[in-house]
């Protein structure tokens, strides 16, 4: 029975280990990630059926300064599933309104299937 007990245990423990380091990928600081790390972590996540894409990530922080301006940080990780995805995952944006705000910062990082790092220059 201790036998069984102790197989048993082992890939308990191991998939423990292995979910507490998929999470600490996802909660790193954005950029910081391996790119083959995030890309073996998403892969262990299997898509929901006839969806166009999965988000891994989606978090908003708000910071605010001594007299009371706001910064807003998004951060996003997320894996296109198909071709539709494509098309409706394609773009990223930021809105402000330029009388009392700074224009705001985009970074992307696209990581293809192959492993191959893409970062991407916002259009101005």
């Amino acid at each position: 029975m201790l036998f069984v007990a102790k197989r048993l245990l082992l890939p308990i423990l191991i998939f423990s280990a292995l979910s507490i380091h998929a999470s600490d990928l996802w909660n790193a600081p954005a950029f910081s990630a391996d790119p083959d790390a995030l890309r073996q972590a998403a892969a262990a996540i299997k898509p929901e059926k006839d969806t166009d894409g999965t988000i891994f990530l989606n978090e908003r922080r708000f910071t605010f300064d001594a007299s009371g301006k706001t910064v807003e940080i998004r951060h996003t990780i997320f894996r296109v599933e198909n071709e539709e995805g494509v098309t409706s995952w394609a773009r990223t944006e930021g809105q402000w309104d330029p009388w009392y705000q700074s224009k705001p910062q985009i970074k992307a990082r696209v990581i293809t299937t192959d492993g191959a790092v893409h970062l991407l220059i916002p259009r101005r």
